[in-house]
């Protein structure tokens, strides 16, 4: 299993590390910069406004990765429990050296710690429980896919998008849309249709960047009432810069189908930190280390001015990557080394059953 993660294509492992830093960036914005938007600078909160829409790209990019790679194969129990063991496995960590060493400055609530207890099923990571249903369901919605024809897929990726992405734009909240394994589901089939039949539009370079810069363009110019009306209500539904805008998942399919034109071979540097941006998630968007992360050890509400905005966010997001990247190679070193590895130990008992 090690050598074929190895010899994964980098075109797809740098979609992987792309999908994290945007992901990065918008968790910089949302938990330190958001809660003191209204201190800042007209061109600040402009800019922390933008940074809070390019995060769901990131989440859209990795469930397009699992429809586009997980279409024409079958699930692996030992991958789902390595996705859960691993999850509880930094939420514990956390949680312990936050009680022992961090009381000064953490209040670790009752909800916290149970949330922290049981990650999986409090949605303590809402991306990982919502990824682990649809793992299960792949076989089923796979065998779907099969079933049906080109041109019958194709008419129900047109509906569901129409459901799913553009009606929400009217402000008309359709509880099915409302649903993370509705919405992965649907991402997924897009996901399966690009490796399955193509999307030749999609494909051209010039469509991709023309698109890709229109479709931010319009999210910057709705960022200008939106900025004004937050001023006076800060739960302002943002439809067009949501995990459901059909301005999100355009760009992200365009960026994906542009990385993966890209010809890049085998590249042991790209695939040694692809392979931990799960880590890096765990790690960052812990809802213990997050504020603490971003607002005491990177100081994003420091000043209201543009420049240190920036500079430092790109500053704050790079060390966190590479510094929890190290962590994870640290974690997988300690494991893969242990006379016992946990995963293979439980998967082998339940296989046995």
């Amino acid at each position: 299993m090690e050598t074929a993660q190895n010899n994964r294509l980098s075109n797809f492992e740098f979609i992987r590390i792309v999908a994290m830093f945007l992901i990065l960036i918008f968790h910089y914005a949302i938990h330190g910069l958001l809660p003191a938007v209204g201190t800042k600078t007209i061109a600040a909160k402009f800019l922390t406004l933008y940074l809070c829409t390019i995060g769901p790209i990131g989440v859209v990019l990795f469930v397009l990765l699992t429809g586009y790679f997980m279409i024409d194969k079958k699930i692996n129990l030992k991958h789902f429990f390595s996705i859960a063991i691993e999850t509880i496995f930094y939420s514990y960590v956390i949680l312990i050296i936050s009680s022992l060493f961090c009381k000064d400055y953490i209040v670790l609530t009752p909800k916290l710690i149970y949330k922290s207890i049981f990650p999986i099923l409090t949605g303590h990571y809402w991306f990982v429980t919502a990824y682990l249903v649809l793992y299960l369901t792949i076989p089923l919605i796979n065998k779907l896919f099969d079933v049906l024809d080109k041109t019958t897929l194709k008419k129900y990726l047109l509906l569901f998008m129409l459901i799913w992405f553009v009606i929400p734009l009217f402000g008309y909240n359709i509880k099915l849309g409302s649903s993370s394994l509705t919405f992965f589901i649907c991402l997924y089939y897009i996901g399966a249709y690009i490796k399955r039949y193509g999307m030749p539009f999609f494909e051209n370079k010039r469509n991709a960047i023309i698109a890709i810069i229109l479709c931010q363009g319009i999210s910057c110019l709705y960022e200008i009432p939106y900025m004004i009306i937050n001023y006076y209500n800060e739960n302002f539904i943002k439809h067009l810069s949501s995990y459901h805008s059909i301005l999100t998942v355009i760009t992200a399919i365009f960026i994906f189908m542009l990385m993966k034109k890209i010809n890049i071979k085998y590249n042991p540097v790209i695939n040694y930190f692809s392979s931990s941006a799960f880590g890096v998630y765990l790690l960052t968007e812990n809802m213990i280390t997050r504020e603490v992360l971003w607002i005491d050890i990177f100081h994003c509400n420091y000043s209201s001015g543009i420049l240190y905005l920036f500079f430092n966010m790109m500053f704050a997001v790079t060390v966190s990557y590479l510094v929890c990247t190290l962590i994870d190679k640290l974690r997988v070193k300690i494991f893969k080394q242990h006379p016992v590895n946990f995963v293979d130990n439980i998967y082998n008992k339940i296989y046995a059953k």
